[in-house]
């Protein structure tokens, strides 16, 4: 399954290079394992940004997640993400599919 990620930085947390560095490295990993396709910073330059995870459930994913070195750092928003023709040709079947309309009586005023 894909999520959205979304990072916030809290305000009240000053960025330092160690922990910079350390984040970078696990960014990196998780590219380079498959467990994210892209990552990206915001570009306010308080080091809030977004990506695109990989998990196998949400539970997965919270552990991912966990591991960031600067979890406690951050606000976190999560969104599942569905594939775009699969869902979109559920939805033409839905909207396409006849209407039953069933008489009720007349409306009470």
């Amino acid at each position: 399954m894909k999520y959205l990620v979304i990072a916030r930085r809290r305000e009240t947390v000053k960025t330092v290079a160690g922990a910079l560095l350390a984040a970078k490295e696990y960014v990196n990993n998780e590219l380079k394992s498959g467990r994210s396709d892209c990552v990206y910073l915001f570009a306010s330059g308080d080091g809030s940004g977004m990506g695109i995870a990989n998990a196998d459930s949400h539970e997965q994913l919270s552990e991912i997640l966990l591991g960031h070195p600067e979890y406690q750092n951050f606000d976190w928003e999560i969104q599942p993400l569905c594939e775009f023709n699969r869902i979109t040709d559920k939805l033409l079947e839905a909207v396409q599919r006849p209407q039953v309309v069933t008489y009720q009586g007349p409306i009470e005023e």
